[in-house]
């Protein structure tokens, strides 16, 4: 066992030390950052899962939930990942995964709490019933 995690450390020493190793292991994954989301995208996503939380009725405990996980938001991010099959009837896989993302961002939680209370206080429901 021992072996086996010298053998990864050994590997990660290695591809740091190759220039640009990062960039190409995020190009291969297919991995992106909050900040390669843009603007117009990241207000689409954000505004449809506020609308979402509104209409079914959830906007007093997500609000509750996000407020209280802003100290930890990267690890609740992560958690983001593992609900993922369930959410695919709010977003398309894409779409959620890059909320996940979002969800790491301070400035982007504050957007979606403003979102929710904003949407709330136009109808209540979110679908543009009142």
């Amino acid at each position: 066992m021992l072996r086996a995690i010298r053998a990864v450390l050994r590997r990660i020493g290695e591809l740091k030390a190759t220039p640009g190793w990062l960039s190409v292991w995020r190009s291969d994954a297919g991995l992106i950052s909050p900040d390669d989301i843009p603007e117009e995208e990241r207000d689409r996503i954000i505004e449809a899962v506020a609308r979402e939380i509104v209409k079914r009725g959830f906007t007093t405990p997500a609000l509750l939930f996000i407020e209280l996980s802003k100290p930890v938001n990267f690890i609740a991010s992560q958690l983001l990942v593992a609900l993922d099959p369930l959410v695919s009837s709010v977003l398309t896989s894409s779409d959620y995964r890059k909320f996940s993302l979002l969800m790491e961002d301070d400035e982007n939680i504050e957007r979606l709490l403003q979102a929710i209370e904003r949407i709330s206080a136009e109808g209540g429901r979110g679908d543009g019933r009142a």
